[in-house]
């Protein structure tokens, strides 16, 4: 198992990039998370999660307060809710959801949201394609968040519009190009 875990860290890593196309460093303790969800993803036939560095941003702000406050709440008074937050961190994303919890270790956590009918959903939903995890120790405790999407492709009007057109082209509909005239003429006088 410890080497299919490594194998599965070594593609994590070879996966992780940043939204620009740019590879991005995985907090250890968050990658043995993401490895251990992996793996249980892999045991129930759902596919990897890849991580997103604004998901993960999500789940460092809402970490920091759960250790704050020293709480696992979903939402906390005066917190905007997690569609907003992810939306505001730069996510794009169809379906969101969340994970929280307190534990010793990763492998700790990981064990209790498993165990956890809600979060366990989560973690092995085959509809979800990224993952953001955040780790904060405080007080002898550590907290953990999880942040799972649906990830949305973000296209740039060029590509819009040819997936518009490759649409229409396959329902048999026709986009003529519009010719300008100009309507208009001047007069001297």
């Amino acid at each position: 198992m410890i080497v299919s875990l490594m194998l599965v860290a070594s593609m994590l890593l070879a996966q992780a990039r940043s939204q620009n196309g740019n590879p991005v460093t995985i907090p250890p303790e968050a990658g043995q998370i993401v490895q251990l969800v992996n793996h249980a993803r892999a045991e129930a036939g759902a596919g990897p999660l890849q991580w997103d560095t604004a998901l993960a941003e999500v789940a460092r702000q809402h970490c920091l307060r759960m250790a704050t406050e020293e709480s696992t709440e979903d939402q906390f008074d005066g917190e905007p809710t997690l569609t907003e937050r992810a939306s505001h961190s730069g996510a794009h994303f169809s379906l969101i959801a969340e994970s929280a919890a307190v534990g010793s270790t990763p492998a700790d956590i990981h064990g209790g949201w498993m165990n956890s009918p809600e979060d366990r959903s989560n973690l092995l939903n085959p509809q979800i394609d990224r993952i953001g995890v955040a780790l904060i120790a405080s007080h002898g405790t550590l907290y953990a968040v999880a942040d799972f999407e649906r990830a949305v492709p973000v296209l740039t009007q060029v590509q819009v519009e040819a997936a518009i057109g490759g649409l229409l082209r396959r329902s048999g509909i026709t986009v003529r190009p519009r010719r300008y005239r100009c309507a208009s003429r001047l007069r001297h006088g």
